[in-house]
């Protein structure tokens, strides 16, 4: 899989460069994030561009980034343009959970679920492009929806997973503890 040859590549550059495995660890993370917040804001400029809007990335850092929109006063392309960039990373956290069993690959998805899309789908919380989109006329109960969904599904999917680690753990004849 490409994604994890990037991956084993950064890794081997940084074994090069005498990086322990912490270090190597918390670098691809690092640059995982970044590669995160960065398509996070483009999808924002690109989505109003498509829709005949100006844009541009104002700030990008590891954390946050920021992107200037500038549209008519539409609410229907302003509330796509909001929301177009957490769902795609929920979407893009779909494709990389499924993709490849790499542990690096599928804490990028969970970068995904829990740092670019999640967080900007809660409505309730000010500053983010759900609570933008709810501002200009998106309806609460969409909003609710558009929220719930997909935590429902990373839930699902973290919930499975941990069950199927657990029944694995539980096969494999290691001494079990009583969970209780």
């Amino acid at each position: 899989m490409p994604l994890k040859k990037l991956i084993d590549t950064l890794d081997d550059i940084f074994t090069q460069k005498g990086f322990s495995e912490l270090w190597r660890n918390f670098l691809i993370f690092m640059i995982l994030l970044a590669i995160t917040t960065t398509i996070h804001e483009a999808t924002h400029v690109v989505t109003a561009y498509y829709l005949g809007c100006e844009g541009e990335l104002a700030k990008i850092s590891f954390f946050t980034g920021l992107s200037a929109i500038k549209c008519e006063d539409n609410s229907t392309k302003l509330i796509i343009i909001s929301l177009s960039a957490p769902i795609l990373l929920f979407l893009i956290g779909l494709y990389l959970w499924f993709s490849d069993s790499h542990p690096m690959v599928k804490i990028w998805a969970l970068l995904c679920w829990f740092y670019g899309s999640l967080p900007s789908l809660s409505f309730f919380t000010s500053n983010t492009d759900a609570n933008f989109a709810l501002k200009h006329g998106l309806p609460p109960l969409w909003a609710l929806l558009i929220f719930i969904i997909p935590t429902s599904i990373i839930a699902y999917l973290l919930s499975r997973n941990f069950k199927r680690e657990l029944d694995m753990e539980k096969c494999s004849g290691l001494p079990q503890k009583e969970l209780s």
